[in-house]
Parts: structure tokens; C-alpha cells; sequence
């Protein structure tokens, strides 16, 4: 294998895990996200066979009506 090769190789390998830790540096003192974005109307909890089963309810909207840009309008089914 010629020194170029070897040195393209050595570039492949090095640069993703530069790039890695030079955005994980950068990024140590900025804003953090909240780890919930939805937040559901309400959580059921119930027993189905033995097993406690839990399920989300969300808001349901009505059906809206959109117009596309050739002018025909269509449904939004819920």
C-alpha cells in the first residue's frame, strides 16, 4: 500500500471522530431541549388478561379543510 492510501485511510477514520468531539465541545454550554415534546390529555391505566396495559389519550381536532395550490380543496380525516 502507497503512503497515499495509508494517509486516506488514516483521514476516513480520523476526521468522523474529530468532527465528534469538536461538536460535543462546542455544544457543552448551550440551550438543552426539554426531553418532552407532546403532552397527551391523559394516561389510562388498566388490567387486560393479567398484565397492566397503559394507554395514552390525545386531543382530537376537528376535521379541517385545506386548499392545495391548484385551488382544490381536500379533507383532513381524524
Amino acid at each position: 500500500m502507497n503512503k497515499k492510501a495509508v494517509l486516506g485511510l488514516m483521514l476516513a477514520l480520523v476526521m468522523p471522530f474529530a468532527g465528534y468531539f469538536i461538536v460535543k465541545y462546542y455544544s457543552e454550554n448551550t440551550v438543552h431541549m426539554p426531553g418532552r415534546y407532546f403532552t397527551p390529555d391523559s394516561v389510562v391505566v388498566s388490567e387486560k388478561k393479567g398484565k397492566t396495559v397503559t394507554d395514552t389519550i390525545w386531543h382530537k381536532v376537528k376535521n379541517i379543510e385545506f386548499t392545495n395550490q391548484l385551488g382544490k380543496k381536500f379533507h383532513w380525516m381524524t
